[in-house]
């Protein structure tokens, strides 16, 4: 996922200056499917990741916090915005 930080996203952002970028849930759970493979990971992970308000996505955030500190700070160095 690095190289496409690097390149792709910089290279998008000159060609679609006014397009919002965002990540794909599906490859977030594939990078964090490399230490955390338990069903219930991916079941914390969409919940975050389909709340449709700040103050869902902040509720999902705790409960994945109580559930595995690690794993939610590995989630939470990516931007929330993407």
């Amino acid at each position: 996922m690095k190289f496409y930080l690097r390149g792709l996203i910089p290279a998008i952002s000159q060609l679609f200056p006014c397009v919002e970028h965002r990540y794909c849930l599906r490859h977030i759970h594939q990078n964090m499917r490399v230490k955390w493979k338990l069903k219930e990971y991916k079941d914390h992970l969409w919940r975050c990741g389909t709340a449709t308000t700040v103050l869902e996505f902040e509720h999902c955030m705790r409960e994945f916090s109580n559930y595995d500190r690690e794993e939610c700070e590995w989630l939470r160095k990516i931007p929330p915005k993407h």
